[in-house]
Order: C-alpha cells, then sequence, then structure tokens
C-alpha cells in the first residue's frame, strides 16, 4: 500500500499523480503483490483520482454511517485505545478482503460496535497509570492529527522547516497574524501546526506548550471539500462520499438538487 500524502506529490497535478501511481502499481503487481493507495479524503480528485485510493483517512469518528465505501477501507480515526495496550492507534473499516489476503474478513469488527471498545474500568486505568508511574514513564508522547483550521498568534512565532525546536527557523509569524494548518503534531511538549508554503514545502509553528502557555487561538475544521467534476451529479456524488444527497443539499444550502456546476467545490 502506497501511502500518499507528502508535499511534493501534492505539488504535482492529478494527471501527474495518476501516472507515477500507474508506474509503481505495475512494478508491485508484477512481483505478485496486490497493489493500492493510502491518502487522505481531502485529497480525492484534488491531488490524487478517486479510483486510485483504496484506503482513505478522514477524521473525525462518526457512529451514525460507513463512508468512503467504494474503497477497500476507511480510517475513521487515529486516536483509539485498547485496553492492556498503552498509545493511541489507526483504526479503520474494511470492506472487503483486501487487506486479509483475501480470506474471510468476519474477525472486523463492525462501526457500531466501536463505541466500547478501549474504555477502561476505573479499575484497569488506575493499574495502568500506578505500572506508568513506578516504570518513570514520560507519559508525554509523540502524537499526530490529521486536523485542520485556523489559528491566530497572540505573540511573535518563528517558522521552522519541522516540528522541532531545534529545526532551522525560516521566518516568523508577528503577533494576530493567521495561519491555515493541515496538520497538529505533539512532540514532546509542544503542541505544532503543519501547513503548506507558497513555495510547496510543509512549515511548522508552534501552537503552544501541553498543559501550559497557548501561543495563540485556534479552530478546527471539521469540513472535508470535494470538487465537482464533468458528469458528476449530487446522487453520484453521495454515493461516492457515502453520505446522502439531502445531506449534501442541506451542508451546502443548495436550492436545486438538479443544478449544480463542474468546478464547484461542496462540503461534506
Amino acid at each position: 500500500c502506497a501511502d500518499i500524502e507528502s508535499s511534493q506529490q501534492r505539488g504535482l497535478s492529478t494527471g501527474e499523480n495518476d501516472l507515477c501511481i500507474s508506474a509503481m502499481q505495475q512494478i508491485v503487481e508484477s512481483a505478485g503483490y496486490r497493489f493500492t493507495v493510502y491518502s487522505m479524503s481531502s485529497w480525492g480528485d484534488s491531488v490524487l483520482p478517486w479510483k486510485d485510493i483504496g484506503w482513505i483517512a478522514s477524521y473525525p469518528f462518526n457512529l451514525n454511517r460507513d463512508l468512503f465505501t467504494h474503497g477497500h477501507a476507511w480510517q475513521f480515526r487515529s486516536d483509539q485505545y485498547f485496553n492492556g495496550s498503552y498509545g493511541k492507534f489507526d483504526v479503520s473499516q474494511l470492506y472487503d478482503n483486501f487487506f486479509t489476503g483475501g480470506q474471510n474478513k468476519n474477525a472486523v469488527i463492525s462501526n457500531g460496535d466501536t463505541h466500547n471498545v478501549g474504555k477502561n474500568t476505573g479499575k484497569q486505568q488506575n493499574q495502568m497509570n500506578t505500572t506508568k508511574n513506578n516504570a518513570n514513564v514520560n507519559t508525554t508522547s509523540d502524537e499526530d492529527y490529521a486536523q485542520n483550521g485556523a489559528f491566530t498568534t497572540n505573540t511573535t512565532l518563528n517558522i521552522r522547516t519541522a516540528p522541532s525546536i531545534d529545526s532551522s527557523i525560516v521566518g516568523s509569524y508577528a503577533p494576530n497574524e493567521t495561519l491555515t494548518y493541515d496538520h497538529v503534531y505533539i512532540k514532546g511538549q509542544y503542541v505544532w501546526l503543519r501547513y503548506m508554503s507558497y513555495s510547496g514545502s510543509y512549515h511548522y509553528v508552534c501552537a503552544g506548550i501541553m498543559g501550559g502557555a497557548e501561543y495563540g487561538t485556534r479552530t478546527v475544521n471539521n469540513n472535508h471539500y470535494y470538487t465537482v467534476h464533468s458528469g458528476d451529479t449530487l446522487s453520484s456524488i453521495a454515493n461516492r462520499l457515502g453520505v446522502s444527497v439531502s445531506y449534501l443539499v442541506a451542508k451546502n444550502g443548495i436550492s436545486n438538487a438538479n443544478l449544480i456546476y463542474t468546478g464547484e467545490t461542496l462540503k461534506y
């Protein structure tokens, strides 16, 4: 499975990425392996053709319905806890047996069964905390979230080439400036926001310290976007995204469900 979400790939056109993926697919399949692509839902048809993405990552978790059923799997969260394990896990819903080597996937739990997964009882949680304390484990661990939104600074902040205070500084934001971020990283005690610069490279700004100072105000955008293509209908788009037509109509304030335009951007 090819993980495609780098700034270099984002800088290519959809057609160029499609050619690269096809070339890689031929090499992998000629060696006797199955091939698919893992990427973010927001990249579908904006960076990569939807037909190329077989494993779609899209948050936040929604128990009410399955999304992206046209693919092999939907990764619906990256922060799942399981009893007896430390740290957070990526969790996906499988829609076929592609990732199980052709074997029956009956062991896969449905979305409706996941709401009780990882809920620790008070006794279990106390035991886990005691174990951590006795082992002198640093509870501040590295994490990252596929989250996007806007951040307005309240002080001067350095712009860095990586989510680290040891990385190179390439500029700075003045107080009350706003940036649009597409990913959140927690590295040690620091919270970092990632954004795409005009040069096409990812840059990082420290938004604050875990449990401490905040260097600005952060808002989270839970919307994802789909660009209408020639031949699309609201019904075909709804089927592709795993939502209802009425949901898209309400979400986008559409007055005529039979009238959409090529190039139009829809929220979902």
